[in-house]
Order: C-alpha cells, then sequence, then structure tokens
C-alpha cells in the first residue's frame, strides 16, 4: 500500500525545522480506527464486536496504545489512544485530518525502524508487559517532500504527457518499491552457479542475436537477471545445455509480460526462430515451469536498465541529441558480463554509475551529474553512502570498458558484439568516444 498523501484541505500550523509535520491540539480515539470507520458504515455494534474478538486473539493486539507523534525536533504534536491491532496507514489518516498542508507524505519512524503501512501498531508493544495494559509508544513524524523527479513529472504540461503527469504523486513510492524489490531479488556472486565463460557466451549471443530481431533491450536484461536469479537457487553447476534451455524459458517469460502489441501470439514464432529449432516448444515451456517454480512465480525484477530509464527522465529534455544515454546504455551492455560489478552493487547505483560516466565523458554541464545524484533519493534516503557507491561503480565500469576495447579483459572475445552494436549510427557511434581522461578524475578523486 502506497505512503498517504497529506489530505488537502486541512489547515496545517508550520512545521518543524527539522521537517517533522507540526500538528496541532490531541486527540484521543477511545475506540479502534477501524471500529470507528465501521460505526461510519453502519455496521451493528454486536456484529463489529464478534468481527473485534475474532481479530483480536493474539496478545500483543489486545493492548491499548497510547501513541505520542513527536517531529523530529522533538515537538509533540499529537496524542493519539487506539488499539494495537491499528494499522499505520489508519494511523496517518488520523494524523492527516488533524491538519497538514498536502505537500509530501508522512513517515512514521519507531526507534530506528521505518513503519511500513500495512504493518499493526502491535510492532511497537513490549514483549515485557502484560496484554491489556495500557502502553505509551513514542513515534517520530517526518514530511517527506516530493522528490525532484516525482516534482519535474508533476509539472509537464504536454497534453500527450498528461497521464504521466497524473501519477507524480505515486511516482516517489513506486520508485522506493522498485528499490525494495530489486533488492531483495539481487542474488551474491558466489551464488551463481554459471560457468563464466559459458554466461559471457549467452550475453554475446543476446545482444546480437536480439539486436537483429529488434528485441527492446528491456527482453535482454530481464532474461538474464532471471536468468542469474535461476542459477542462484541451484546447489550444482548446470550442463552447458541446460542455460540455453533456461535462457530460452526466460526470454519466454519476458515476451509474454512485455508488450502485447509487439509481440501478441506470436511470442512461440520467436522462440522457435531464436533456438533454429534446436529445442522444442513444448521442452521450452517445461523448462519456463522449472523456472519459474524456482523463483516462486517472482518475476518482472527491476533491472539495472529499468533505474537508467528512472534517473533519465529528468535528462532527456535538456539533453535531445546528447551522445550521454547512448554511452551509458554501452556502459550498462559491458556491466552484464562482470557477474562482480552486476551483483555487488545495487542496479540503482550501476544505471547511476553508467550515466554519470556519459554525461562526463560527453562534456554536458556538471549541474546534469548532480541532478542524477540528485535523483538517487528518490528511490533510497541514503544518498550520502549511495554517492560514494556511484563513484567507486563508475570507475570499475570505465576500467572494464577500456579493457574490453583494447582486447585486454577475459570478455573482449564476446564483448565485440557490444561493440558491433554500439558502432552503429542507430546509437550515434558512441564507441568511438574516449573514458581515459574520465577514469583518471575518478581515480584521483579516490
Amino acid at each position: 500500500m502506497d505512503p498517504l498523501p497529506l489530505s488537502e484541505g486541512h489547515s496545517a500550523h508550520g512545521h518543524d525545522a527539522l521537517g517533522g509535520v507540526e500538528l496541532s491540539g490531541e486527540v484521543r480515539f477511545d475506540i479502534p480506527v477501524a471500529q470507528e470507520a465501521a460505526t461510519n458504515q453502519g455496521v451493528e455494534g454486536h456484529e463489529l464486536h464478534e468481527h473485534m474478538s475474532a481479530s483480536s486473539s493474539e496478545a500483543a493486539l489486545r493492548k491499548t496504545l497510547n501513541i505520542s507523534v513527536v517531529t523530529m525536533g522533538g515537538t509533540n504534536v499529537a496524542t493519539v489512544v487506539c488499539s494495537a491491532s491499528t494499522t499505520v496507514y489508519e494511523l496517518k489518516q488520523i494524523l492527516a485530518r488533524m491538519g497538514s498542508d498536502g505537500v509530501g507524505v508522512h513517515r512514521l519512524v519507531h526507534g530506528v525502524s521505518v513503519l511500513e503501512d500495512s504493518q499493526t501498531l502491535s510492532c511497537c508493544c513490549s514483549v515485557e508487559n502484560e496484554p491489556g495494559l495500557e502502553e505509551e509508544v513514542t513515534l517520530t513524524s517526518i514530511l517527506m517532500c516530493p522528490s525532484a523527479i516525482s516534482s519535474f513529472l508533476a509539472d509537464m504540461n504536454s497534453p500527450c504527457l498528461s497521464a504521466t503527469a497524473a501519477l507524480a504523486e505515486f511516482a516517489d513510492s513506486v520508485f522506493q518499491s522498485e528499490y525494495s524489490d530489486s533488492e531483495k531479488a539481487r542474488p551474491s556472486v558466489d551464488a551463481v552457479l554459471m560457468v563464466p565463460e559459458e554466461r559471457a557466451n549467452l550475453i554475446g549471443w543476446m545482444v546480437e542475436a536480439f539486436d537483429v530481431m529488434q528485441f527492446s533491450d528491456s527482453i535482454l536484461f530481464s532474461a538474464l537477471l532471471t536468468l542469474d536469479r535461476y542459477c542462484a537457487c541451484l546447489t550444482a553447476i548446470p550442463e552447458t545445455k541446460s542455460y540455453g534451455h533456461a535462457l530460452l524459458a526466460a526470454v519466454c517469460t519476458e515476451m509474454k509480460l512485455a508488450n502485447a502489441d509487439k509481440y501478441g501470439g506470436s511470442w512461440q514464432h520467436y522462440i522457435r526462430h531464436l533456438c533454429q529449432n534446436r529445442f522444442a516448444l513444448p521442452e521450452i515451456l517445461e523448462k519456463e515451469r522449472e523456472v519459474l517454480s524456482t523463483l516462486n512465480f517472482a518475476v518482472g525484477v527491476p533491472t539495472s536498465l529499468t533505474f537508467f530509464s528512472g534517473l533519465s527522465l529528468r535528462q532527456r529534455p535538456a539533453l535531445p541529441n546528447s551522445r550521454c544515454f547512448e554511452l551509458g546504455l554501452l556502459l550498462l551492455h559491458v556491466a552484464l558480463f562482470d557477474v562482480k560489478i552486476q551483483y555487488n552493487f545495487p542496479h540503482v547505483v550501476i544505471a547511476a554509475a553508467a550515466l554519470s560516466a556519459g554525461l562526463s565523458i560527453c562534456d554536458e554541464p556538471e549541474i546534469r551529474r548532480e541532478e542524477v545524484l540528485e535523483d538517487l533519493s528518490a528511490y533510497c534516503l541514503c544518498m550520502e553512502s549511495m554517492v560514494q557507491l556511484v563513484e567507486k561503480c563508475e570507475e570499475e565500469l570505465l576500467d572494464l570498458w577500456m579493457q574490453c576495447a583494447s582486447g585486454r579483459s577475459e570478455w573482449s572475445e564476446w564483448y565485440l558484439s557490444v561493440h558491433r552494436k554500439f558502432s552503429s549510427p542507430f546509437h550515434k557511434e558512441v564507441t568511438e568516444l574516449h573514458a581515459a581522461a574520465r577514469l583518471r578524475g575518478l581515480r584521483q578523486m579516490s
């Protein structure tokens, strides 16, 4: 559930200097919020009592909480008495009704833990206290301002972009969810049980074949991530033939998830063409079932390309003819070969590093690179540590690219397919650009 935007129509009484929203007065709710909502809908009292009794079997849920909501500066802005079965989302609704200026969203923090909307307030209870007793709980309220990307989307005035602008208020929730999903699914480097040369061979083949068949890059990145996640769940390195089966299965899944207008019901034709009829379609579909079952059917995980698209949102209108985006995309392709880069860093960091390198090498204004680093906060609040990771990742990316291009890398043989792709006019011939000066600058900084 998305964080609740502070409702319009309520007047706020100012803000704490450190970011907590200041709410006036003290409100006591002597019945659970769920009961209040149900009463408003006309639910009979005895029916509600039976429902509440059934849902409060856990001892913690029977507690009554006296919640003090404070700002980051320590100012007490509200006191709410409610059941421990009340959800964080319901508590936010109470705070919103008490007054706000309608900007940003609340984050409620207990101790050092950020509370999710779906959690109940029982997670704030002390296990030592007896059930049924009133317990004192202090929560810190933080008013999160919209990210720069969200504000950019909201300011779009073009009629063709009106639908995008209408979704601006949900953008930050989506970005943070993408980052969370990506991190949960990111396998460890050692867990990806594939022979490195076999994996590189598959990547080189995919880059070349997908380019000829005009598949979107999202199919390439998603299929490889699915394959790596699947191999990370295995207990032994599979046979070489199994790689091909699993990859075709992953491509099959991604094509089904892709735009139906592009592939429609013809995905079977594409799969047969890809494998040159060397694998029977039922065989591939059976492997697809095995892969999906191994991954608990968790697909559609954001990739480095997903984050690259998000971080480019503010830059593309300002730099419509720049080669920096194609160069960044080239670096994302190069990163696929090296499992250590691909999975030692969060994918949002790889995306930011590739875009940062592209902007720097193409001599774009420094403010553009600073904006990319600022936009990291839309995905993860720990921006300071992220910036350091971006610089480290950018250095490793550029070093890998230079070694691949000069024939000094173990991946040089398979990098040739990437080189051919990005040497074309369609990709603005970005392979002719040079990274040596930028790499020297990064090494000096470190």
